[in-house]
């Protein structure tokens, strides 16, 4: 049974839509789920001054773009239940949060095609400040995953949130014989592990316990962990990185979050939790 049976998606109508409507049908279960559809009409200052509030033309288009999305997904999976939103906001970030807040989902899925990775702050959504200030997992996609099974996914193994890695890993392998990679850390200047060995045990041998994960381990170095990740996940030809919101997600300074560095036609997605 999926964990995700509520799912936030924040559309615009871009490849980015499709790809993220694409990759929330594939882990949820077909019974009994809900899909939240968000779009966010960008106000300008203007508008807030003097407190704006017909509808623009822009707005009722949106409403019949989801009125579309919404009957191919209930007719894609008989049972669901879309819910579509229209909604004006000064940042896209914060009316995604502040919805997320509202409707509690089990996971925001965005699709992200481009991003500005020299200047982060440019970005006008960042999946690791949505994931914190929600406390809802949050998995971003790129066009390059579209029609991709999971097969290989990459998780690093430390005391806080590996319990809850592995739960979602459960919803995320629906293939048998699918491949996860257990990782875990050495500082440069540090022989010590500066993980939880228990921690990497107790993941093991419960993945080991499910015939159907073929699991391997590894111990990565270096100061930046976002960076090692990625690296051996694109070496390894991962499919997904399961992380968590703070260590390992942030891959440069100012904030730079590590699906920032993945080019558009890439198969990797980032489920940051």
């Amino acid at each position: 049974m999926s964990i995700f049976q509520t799912i936030l998606v924040p559309v615009d109508f871009t490849i980015n839509t499709d790809v993220a409507i694409c990759k929330s049908l594939e882990v949820v279960n077909v019974n009994d789920v809900v899909v939240h559809l968000l779009h966010v009409t960008k106000l300008s200052l203007n508008d807030v001054s003097l407190g704006w509030s017909l509808k623009t033309e822009k707005e009722i288009d949106a409403e019949i773009k989801l009125n579309d999305w919404k009957l191919s997904i209930e007719e894609y999976l008989p049972g669901s239940k879309v819910i579509c939103w229209t909604q004006p906001g000064l940042s896209v970030e914060d009316v995604i949060i502040n919805k997320s807040l509202d409707l509690a989902p089990d996971l925001i899925v965005i699709g992200k095609k481009s991003a500005h990775s020299l200047l982060p702050v440019l970005n006008t959504i960042s999946p690791s400040r949505i994931a914190k200030n929600t406390g809802c997992p949050v998995l971003t996609v790129k066009p390059g995953s579209l029609h991709k099974d999971i097969k290989h996914v990459v998780v690093p193994v430390t005391n806080d949130a590996s319990e809850f890695k592995l739960d979602i890993l459960t919803t995320l392998c629906k293939t048998s014989g699918t491949t996860v990679s257990l990782v875990t850390f050495r500082n440069d200047d540090d022989d010590s592990d500066d993980s939880s060995a228990s921690s990497m045990l107790q993941a093991f041998q419960k993945l080991k316990a499910m015939s159907n994960y073929q699991v391997q381990y590894a111990v990565l170095r270096g100061r930046n962990r976002a960076k090692a990740i990625l690296q051996f996940a694109e070496d390894k030809q991962a499919d997904i990185l399961l992380l968590r919101s703070s260590s390992e997600t942030r891959i440069g300074w100012p904030g730079k979050h590590i699906s920032d560095v993945i080019a558009p036609d890439s198969k990797l997605q980032v489920l940051t939790v």
